[in-house]
Order: structure tokens, then C-alpha cells, then sequence
């Protein structure tokens, strides 16, 4: 039985390839705003373990270390994943002929 994580859940490359500007585009919009959120949630995640170790009255358990520790090696993968799905938006855009890209604002 195969075991399915997060990163299998995206969208695939060869998926991407065959992508009109529009979805392309909402693609790279899509990825941006998950990163910057991922992002600043893993930020926030180690401020919080660097306020809570520091307090010596309740500190974190070894269990909890451990547990945030796992969903931060997820959340790792899942924005290298993201990064790379980005990417080959970007590149599959850029690839497009001139006529069929969308006009700058």
C-alpha cells in the first residue's frame, strides 16, 4: 500500500506543461500566496518555540519537540514543492509566444 504525502497532492509538471496562460497564471499567484503564508507560519512556529524554551517555568516537553519537529520537516518539503511548482509555471509562461502572454498592468 502506498503512503501519500503532501507533496503528492500537487499538481505535476507534465500537468503544468499543457496549462492555458490563464491557469498558469492563477498558478503562480496560487503558489505565491501559499509560500509567503507557509512561510511566515513556520516564522511564527519558531519564535514561539524560542519564547516557550526560554521559560524555564513550563518549557516544552520532549513529545512536543518532537511532534513540532516532524511538521516542520513537512512543511519543509511541502514548500520546496510549492517553490518548484512555481517555477515551472514561470517557465512555462515564459516559453509561450509573445501573443498569447498576458499584458502587463
Amino acid at each position: 500500500m502506498k503512503t501519500m504525502g503532501w507533496c503528492d497532492l500537487l499538481i505535476k509538471n507534465k500537468d503544468i506543461a499543457v496549462m492555458d496562460i490563464e491557469d498558469l497564471d492563477a498558478l503562480c499567484r496560487a503558489t505565491d500566496d501559499q509560500l509567503l503564508a507557509l512561510a511566515h507560519g513556520v516564522s511564527g512556529i519558531g519564535n514561539l518555540l524560542a519564547c516557550t524554551a526560554s521559560n524555564s517555568e513550563t518549557g516544552l516537553s520532549p513529545e512536543a519537540v518532537k511532534n513540532i519537529g516532524w511538521m516542520l520537516e513537512s512543511l519543509g518539503g511541502l514548500i520546496s514543492n510549492l517553490s518548484d511548482t512555481n517555477s515551472e509555471a514561470v517557465h512555462q509562461i515564459s516559453e509561450m509566444p509573445k501573443a498569447r502572454k498576458p499584458k502587463a498592468a
